[in-house]
């Protein structure tokens, strides 16, 4: 899965002290940064459906699975990293402009297209001759979802390592 964005855990761990994250707190942080990310993304899914925009670039998928594809793993001792199994995931955080579909030409070897229409019906389209024909893939709207959810995420995981800290103070293990 391609990596999207890494959040240290270092700048969490100076907050009372230098004090080590364990794996059970570095895993909460983890599902908060990914249920902020995932509910940004759905406000901009949101948005999407009250003013679709078409022939301009790509918006976000309006799918449950594009939500379900955020995940993060631990790296190293401090480290959370986010990715998605999403397709075209980073394009969509980092926007691309129009590019031309060279690999859907008769050149390329292909020869027809089967499309699904908005209401649901298949439609058959032949491909064009070559590369100075090709079709025109509007690209993709760069998206901020990523970058606010963990801004989220990283207010919310504040409380989790305050809340942390406070319970190692009342066990009498300042430092584990």
């Amino acid at each position: 899965m391609p990596r999207l964005k890494s959040v240290y855990g270092g700048p969490w761990s100076k907050m009372g002290g230098e004090i080590q994250l364990d794996a059970q707190t570095l895993k909460r942080l983890g599902d908060v940064l990914v249920e902020s990310v995932v509910a940004e993304a759905r406000k901009d899914m949101a948005k999407q459906r009250k003013a679709p925009v078409r022939g301009q670039p790509e918006g976000l998928p309006d799918s449950e699975e594009f939500l379900e594809s955020f995940s993060y793993r631990i790296v190293g001792n401090r480290t959370v990293e986010i990715s998605s199994s999403w397709p075209v995931a980073e394009q969509l955080v980092e926007g691309t402009p129009p590019y031309q579909m060279l690999w859907f030409t008769k050149t390329a070897g292909v020869d027809r297209v089967p499309m699904i229409g908005r209401d649901g019906r298949v439609i058959i389209c032949s491909t064009p001759l070559g590369p100075g024909t090709a079709w025109v893939h509007p690209g993709f709207r760069r998206h901020t979802f990523l970058a606010r959810g963990i801004q989220k995420g990283r207010e919310k995981a504040i409380e989790i390592v305050r809340n942390e800290l406070v319970g190692m103070l009342l066990s009498g293990d300042p430092l584990r």
